[in-house]
């Protein structure tokens, strides 16, 4: 993973989904490169025969069932990402991926206050933007509203 970037992770929630959104827009705002990354719940999603245990950082598209491929590019193609974005599927914990991913990236950015989010405060150099509320999404024109609102989750 180069720096530059923003990894967000993404799944069928609706909070996920404004997740994208939001990482979507601010990519576009910056020039930074966006990492969209689905992790799969082991063995959901996964042909019977790319059935494997433990964790992988990419799964290749050959491993992944085909309709639950496209259900997921499906979301991922509802939002209109940078040239140069791409969909990134893995496997495992999803804490544990997303801040592996995310451990040269300038930012991650989730749907709720996760394991991932509460890993993530210790990469150094790597912003948490937290979007809890579907319905309302954090400006980074209010960095100190996101920060204290990110603090606050961080510590529920």
């Amino acid at each position: 993973m180069i720096s530059n970037s923003i990894v967000v992770g993404l799944d069928d929630s609706a909070t996920s989904r404004a997740a994208h959104r939001w990482a979507t827009a601010y990519a576009h705002t910056t020039g930074k490169d966006l990492r969209v990354v689905h992790v799969l719940d082991w063995p959901i999603g996964l042909n019977p025969c790319a059935v494997k245990s433990g964790t992988r950082l990419r799964v290749p598209k050959q491993d992944v069932a085909e309709p639950y491929w496209r259900g997921i590019h499906r979301i991922f193609d509802d939002t209109s990402s940078p040239p140069g974005s791409i969909l990134q599927f893995a496997q495992g914990d999803v804490g544990d991926v997303l801040v592996r991913l995310s451990a040269n990236a300038d930012l991650l950015v989730v749907g709720s206050a996760t394991a991932a989010a509460k890993r993530a405060r210790n990469i150094p150099g790597c912003e948490i933007e937290i979007l809890p509320n579907a319905g309302h999404l954090m400006s980074v024109d209010e960095p100190e509203f996101v920060s204290a609102h990110i603090e606050n989750l961080l510590e529920y």
